[in-house]
C-alpha cells in the first residue's frame, strides 16, 4: 500500500513537471491584428433633380481620366453603377418593372453612359422628375479620377443639352 502511494505521488509530480515544462518552453503563436485601414467605401455621386416628358432623353456618361500609362494611381478599372432615382428616393422602373442601372468595368481611359427615354417609363405622368445617382467603386484618389456629365435632348436632335458636375456626398 505505501509503494502504491509513493508510485502515485511519483506519478504525479513527473506528470506536474511535465506540464510546467511544456508550458515554459513552448513558443506562443505571434497574433496580428487586423489593419486598421477599412475596406473603401463606394463614391456615389448624386445630381439634382431632372424633369423628362414625351420625347425626351437622359444621357449620364461617365469617363475614367486616369490614362493607361499614368503609374501615380492605382491600377485596374473602376466599377461604375449608374442609376436613377425619383423624388422620393425610390429606383426607377421601366415598363417590365426592372430597375432602369447600368453596372461596368471602365477600363483606363474609356467612357460608359446610359440613355434613359421617357418612353421606357411605364404610364403615368406627363412628366417624370427623376435624378442620375452613380456609384464609383473603388473610389477615385480625387476629383481627378472621374469625369460625369449628363445631358437632356429632344429625340434626334440633342439642341438642349446640359452640363453638370455632380456633388458629391455619402448618401443619395
Amino acid at each position: 500500500m505505501k509503494v502504491k502511494r509513493i508510485i502515485t505521488i511519483t506519478g504525479l509530480i513527473v506528470a506536474m513537471a511535465v506540464v510546467a515544462t511544456f508550458g515554459i518552453f513552448k513558443q506562443t503563436q505571434p497574433v496580428k491584428a487586423q489593419d486598421q485601414t477599412s475596406p473603401p467605401e463606394p463614391e456615389r455621386i448624386s445630381f439634382g433633380l431632372v424633369g423628362i416628358t414625351s420625347g425626351q432623353t437622359i444621357r449620364v456618361s461617365v469617363a475614367n481620366t486616369i490614362m493607361p500609362n499614368d503609374s501615380g494611381w492605382p491600377p485596374g478599372p473602376i466599377r461604375v453603377v449608374i442609376s436613377f432615382r425619383g423624388m422620393n428616393g425610390q429606383f426607377i422602373r421601366n415598363r417590365n418593372g426592372d430597375v432602369i442601372r447600368r453596372s461596368v468595368d471602365v477600363e483606363r481611359g474609356d467612357t460608359t453612359f446610359i440613355d434613359i427615354d421617357y418612353d421606357q417609363f411605364p404610364p403615368g405622368p406627363t412628366r417624370a422628375q427623376l435624378r442620375p445617382v452613380i456609384v464609383v467603386w473603388p473610389p477615385g484618389p480625387t476629383d481627378r479620377s472621374t469625369a460625369i456629365r449628363s445631358r437632356s435632348a429632344e429625340h434626334g436632335l440633342w439642341r438642349s443639352t446640359t452640363f453638370a458636375r455632380a456633388a458629391r456626398s455619402g448618401r443619395s
